[in-house]
């Protein structure tokens, strides 16, 4: 009874060690557990936003100049026919 305890309770250290390995990785290779993962996607999409920021920023700041422009070119074509 009390070998099987035993078995029972090794083969539970084991499962709980797996479960270890894979959430955090293992001491000899950190970037496997899926913690370390999560970090890097998390640093990637804080990365994707930003540049998705200034992107937009970037387009809100061409409306102005763009806008004038075709105003002005629509104005020229207008005085040109009239």
């Amino acid at each position: 009874m009390e070998l099987n305890m035993e078995r029972e309770f090794h083969e539970l250290k084991e499962k709980v060690d797996e479960i270890h390995r894979i959430l955090l990785g293992s001491e000899h290779e950190q970037e496997v557990g899926i913690h370390s993962r999560v970090r890097k996607n998390e640093a990637e999409i804080k990365s994707l936003q930003d540049w998705k920021a200034r992107i937009t920023y970037f387009a809100y700041g061409m409306i102005v100049p763009a806008s004038y422009g075709v105003f002005d070119i629509i104005k020229s074509l207008l005085q040109s026919l009239g």
